[in-house]
């Protein structure tokens, strides 16, 4: 029908290559400056027994990724090393500065998250943009720790 040949024929983007097939490499577009690719945003949400909790882990992550890069990348040592402290630059105070408790969320009044999660939306609490208005990509990692009640010393906090 008609339909089929609505939107036939090559496409063309601003900015690409102009050799008529309308297709532009993820290169092409790094390559420019303005345009960001729009990094994917991490959470972690976690079930309890009596509501669920959810936290932007995307630094953490990013954090922990760099680290690891940094130790492959390091030096090799030599020589004599004594059993004293460590002088690697690490500081093992962020850890616990890092890990702030996120506040709980009570089913009852979140039932559009929980739904669209479940789903295989990502619920619009999650979800923003990039600099250029274009939707960003979001990775959800679901730890479901019921049926145990959210701790005590996180809402005691």
């Amino acid at each position: 029908g008609p339909s089929e040949h609505a939107w036939s024929g090559a496409g063309y983007s601003l900015g690409g290559s102009g050799d008529g097939n309308g297709k532009e490499s993820d290169g092409e577009a790094k390559k420019r400056p303005g345009i960001e690719t729009g990094a994917p945003r991490k959470f972690r949400v976690t079930f309890w027994a009596d509501g669920f909790t959810y936290e932007d882990v995307t630094s953490q992550l990013e954090k922990a990724e760099a680290k690891k890069l940094a130790a492959k990348q390091a030096p090799r040592r030599t020589g004599v090393h004594g059993l004293g402290a460590s002088d690697d630059g690490s500081d093992d105070g962020d850890e616990a500065a890092e890990e702030e408790i996120p506040e709980l969320k009570p089913y009852a009044s979140n039932a559009r998250f929980v739904a669209e999660l479940e789903s295989g939306l990502s619920p619009q609490e999650l979800r923003s943009v990039d600099d250029r208005g274009r939707p960003r990509p979001v990775h959800i990692m679901v730890d479901d720790a019921r049926p145990e009640p959210f701790p005590a010393a996180a809402a005691a906090a």
